[in-house]
């Protein structure tokens, strides 16, 4: 909601996260897996990608599960928010 808010008012999204402090959030939340920071990047369609490394604690790129080609689609890939519709 923060990285909308900002595009709404800025009319282009915050190039980093540390942007939306104080203004938009208090301060960063963290990744529910690892207590790090969350992972945020531009894509290269311009839309920006917020996500968390999931329950491998592995950094794939902002990769769901169901696009890796693991065993265990379910416990790789990490969490990205807004969740893309297929």
């Amino acid at each position: 909601i923060a990285i909308e808010r900002y595009r709404l008012q800025h009319g282009k999204t915050p190039q980093q996260l540390d942007a939306l402090v104080p203004v938009y959030l208090d301060r960063l939340p963290g990744d529910p897996i690892t207590s790090r920071r969350l992972q945020y990047q531009i894509t290269k369609q311009g839309s920006p990608l917020l996500y968390s490394f999931g329950w491998d604690g592995d950094d794939d790129g902002g990769l769901q599960p169901e696009l890796h080609l693991r065993r265990k689609p379910e416990a790789d890939g990490d969490w990205i928010w807004p969740t893309p519709t297929p």
